[in-house]
């Protein structure tokens, strides 16, 4: 049985039939997330053909090789493959972003660089460990925090005036230093063209340098705190930042590249170790709806399911860490595995609000979403390699030429389901 909304439908779907019969799952609305205007049994029953033959393109043909995407480009091939499947009953607007400074992804960029800082002093890292809290930083990334970091050194009794004070001398220092605006390893997700200079003037800008400091009092407030709200903000977790990985999802040939803003674990407790995995976000929670709500979901499952199975691997051990290298943390294996569940704890986003205060968005999948999010994973990954020539040229159009959609102002009613 599949629930619709509010509608039950007795039926076999698509991936019955090609796996074979499973146990009938009541899928029902899970407690973060509303239900998707376009559920994985509508996809799939409303797209048989094209379905069927992205499995057999993944199944029957050696040479099928995995798709690597990442999670910001559910952004453009998502909508891109519900018009060309004829299932939108308008066409969707198209923007392009050419000769921008892309504001609100410049500040977030330097905002993620920050909070970064500010973690690496309330750990009470050493200078020359940083390299072991950013396992996936070239030698002149850690560099420039090293530099900021110099000389700002917390006692373990500090009090909520004496971090603030350090954090925003780190914070001055970090952002009037020159020459580190094109330094990352894995940057942000960015759309089209740039102007140089236009960028350059938001990154060390006045808006970016006094939101930095607003961070810093957050920071401290939080630190200081009695019940810390991520065990970011907890001087005995060890965390580690900006971890890129590569997430290789064998079923549907899909290779999500994603760097993980923050991982933090305490040692064993029990027989396992138990990890939080945190996104950091930056500026006002939009409201979503319609398409762009299915989008968000799809995103954050996605986060969830990558985050879970990282973990599985590489948070093992009563200790340890990720030691340092240059490639990205590799992960493979089957979407659907449940072996991983009891070693990921919280993971969700960190919001930092305009007022300066933190939010935390859970991501949390009941069973029932699951089940849901693996059928429309696999209708996912099926269409892309359906579709897989035209949805390389997209990759790139978006990539230089900033094409994306507008989809603020498309309502549940224009969608057809």
């Amino acid at each position: 049985m599949y629930t619709i909304g509010r509608m039950a439908i007795e039926q076999e779907s698509e991936l019955d039939k090609f796996f074979g019969p499973r146990e009938s799952t009541q899928f029902t609305q899970g407690r973060w997330i509303e239900q998707p205007v376009f559920t994985s049994l509508a996809l799939i029953e409303g797209t048989k053909s094209k379905f069927e033959e992205g499995l057999r393109i993944i199944h029957e043909i050696p040479e099928t090789k995995g798709f690597q995407t990442n999670v910001s480009q559910i952004e453009v091939f998502y909508p891109w493959l519900l018009q060309k499947l004829e299932l939108i009953k308008i066409p969707l607007p198209e923007m392009g972003i050419f000769d921008s400074a892309d504001t609100a992804t410049t500040i977030g960029d330097k905002l993620h660089r920050a909070d970064i800082l500010f973690n690496l002093i309330c750990d009470r890292v050493d200078p020359m460990q940083v390299p072991d809290f950013l396992p996936s930083h070239k030698t002149q990334a850690v560099a420039i925090y090293q530099a900021a970091m110099e000389g700002r050194v917390l006692s373990n009794n500090a009090g909520r005036d004496e971090i603030e004070e350090a954090l925003t001398s780190a914070w001055i220092t970090f952002h009037t230093e020159r020459g580190h605006l094109g330094v990352s390893n894995t940057p942000l997700f960015e759309r089209g063209f740039v102007n140089p200079q236009a960028k350059e003037d938001i990154f060390y800008g006045d808006e970016v340098f006094e939101k930095g400091k607003t961070l810093a009092k957050a920071w401290a407030r939080e630190v200081t705190s009695y019940e810390p709200i991520t065990w970011e903000f907890d001087k005995d977790a060890f965390t580690q930042r900006e971890v890129l990985t590569s997430m290789n999802y064998q079923g549907p040939k899909l290779q999500f590249i994603a760097r993980i803003d923050s991982i933090s674990r305490f040692g064993k407790i029990k027989k396992k170790v138990e990890s939080q995995v945190i996104d950091l976000k930056t500026g006002k929670k939009p409201q979503n709806r319609g398409l762009r709500q299915d989008i968000e979901i799809r995103q954050a499952q996605v986060t969830r399911v990558s985050a879970e199975r990282f973990v599985s691997k590489y948070s093992v051990g009563g200790g340890g860490y990720l030691k340092a290298r240059q490639e990205a943390f590799y992960w493979a294996g089957d979407h659907t595995n449940r072996a991983h569940l009891e070693r990921t704890g919280l993971v969700g986003y960190r919001r930092f609000r305009p007022d300066g205060s933190f939010e935390i968005e859970p991501i949390e999948m009941n069973e029932a979403d699951r089940r849901e999010f693996e059928d429309w994973f696999t209708w996912y990954g099926a269409m892309i390699h359906r579709f897989r020539p035209e949805l390389e040229v997209l990759r790139v159009r978006a990539k230089k030429a900033g094409f994306h959609y507008d989809l603020r102002n498309i309502s549940i009613s224009e969608l057809g389901t």
